[in-house]
C-alpha cells in the first residue's frame, strides 16, 4: 500500500487524528481513576516506545538527493602526430568511452599502417 503524499491537507489531516486520538484517551484515563490510569497509561507508553523504533522501517525510504551537475568536458588541445602499425590503434585528441562532452582542438595528423591498425584525429568514443 502506498502512503499518500505529503501535502499540507494529509497533514492537517494528520494533526487532527493525533489531537482526537490524544483527547480520548485523556478522558478515558480521567473517567477510569488514577490507579488505573497509571496501568494504561504506561502500557501505552511501552507499546508507542515499539512503534516508534518500528515505524522507520515501515515507511518507504526517502529518494535520494541528486548531486548537482558539474561541466566536466575531456579535452585535448594542440595535440601532435599519432601513428599506429601492426594491428595498433592511435588516437590524437580524445579517446575511449564515456558520456561526457569532449573537445580536441589543433590535433596532428594520425597514421595507421597495416592490417587492423586503427588512427583517429579528434575525438574517438567507443
Amino acid at each position: 500500500m502506498a502512503l499518500p503524499r505529503r501535502t499540507p491537507t494529509w497533514i492537517w489531516i494528520g494533526r487532527g487524528v493525533a489531537i482526537a486520538g490524544f483527547a480520548g484517551v485523556t478522558a478515558y484515563l480521567v473517567r477510569v481513576g488514577l490507579a488505573q490510569a497509571d496501568l494504561v497509561s504506561s502500557s501505552l507508553g511501552a507499546l508507542a516506545s515499539l512503534v516508534g523504533l518500528v515505524l522507520p522501517y515501515l515507511l518507504p525510504p526517502r529518494a535520494p538527493a541528486s548531486p548537482p551537475p558539474v561541466d566536466v568536458r575531456d579535452e585535448a588541445v594542440g595535440t601532435g602526430r599519432a601513428e599506429a602499425g601492426d594491428g595498433g590503434r592511435a588516437v590524437s585528441g580524445v579517446g575511449g568511452s564515456s558520456a561526457r562532452p569532449a573537445t580536441a582542438r589543433d590535433t596532428g595528423d594520425a597514421v595507421a599502417r597495416g592490417d587492423g591498425s586503427s588512427a583517429i584525429s579528434g575525438v574517438e568514443r567507443d
